[in-house]
């Protein structure tokens, strides 16, 4: 299986300046304006109909203060519809900047377009790895008891949350995308990056611990600053 693309970014690239509109807060969300103030830790991921990806932002929220702590703003991008996404966040209330990008185009600015750790396999191939006798099986956070299938395990954890998916999500769901972190400095360089599943197919919808996320973060801006 092919390693992520070459046109990722990452470590010593500039990131990409975009402005989106803003989910829990007027206007719009611009990456340039969060990472002149300070470090930026930017987010991207799949939506809030992804189960995997609402587990991960309840446990990210919980890192805000930490990460505060260190001069950080956390800014996620979800790729689910505008209205959606505000109707959600507004019955669960975060306090992480969001930020909607249905079209994906936060994911192709930094050079993940859909799965990355499936290139080079075809669409059946990747079909079989995602349903099927053998499917990928996960359980990313230890809910369902066994691992399952990776389509199996998140439809029953969307049925355990009572989320349907509207005809939009479906839409958005079938582009594909992965969960990914950039941590940005002060002139828009990229310091540190995290991405889902960029080593093994087997990797999708497992959880970044956030003592390694925070080790991650912590050690770039310690490198930075020493660099100086």
């Amino acid at each position: 299986m092919a390693s992520i693309g070459m046109t990722l970014l990452g470590p010593g690239d500039r990131a990409p300046s975009l402005a989106l509109p803003a989910i829990n807060q007027d206007g719009m969300i611009s990456f340039e304006d969060y990472w002149s103030r300070g470090w930026l830790l930017l987010g991207l991921f799949r939506g809030v109909f992804c189960p995997f990806c609402r587990r991960h932002l309840v446990q990210l929220a919980g890192m805000v203060p930490r990460l505060s702590a260190l001069g950080v703003t956390p800014v996620v991008v979800v790729n689910s519809p505008l209205d959606r996404a505000r109707f959600y966040f507004t019955r669960r209330p975060t306090p992480l900047v969001l930020a909607a990008d249905p079209e994906r185009a936060s994911h192709r600015a930094f050079g993940n377009p859909t799965l990355m750790a499936f290139h080079g396999l075809t669409r059946d191939q990747r079909d079989a790895l995602m349903s099927g006798p053998d499917a990928l099986r996960v359980d990313p956070a230890g809910e369902l008891g066994q691992p399952l299938p990776f389509i199996e395990a998140r439809d029953e954890l969307n049925r355990r949350d009572g989320y349907v998916l509207t005809p939009d999500e479906e839409a958005v769901r079938a582009a594909g995308g992965m969960q990914m972190f950039f941590l940005i400095d002060r002139g828009g360089g990229i310091r540190w990056r995290w991405v889902e599943a960029s080593k093994r197919a087997r990797d999708i919808g497992l959880l970044l611990p956030m003592p390694e996320l925070l080790t991650g973060v912590e050690t770039a801006i310690t490198l930075n600053n020493t660099s100086r």
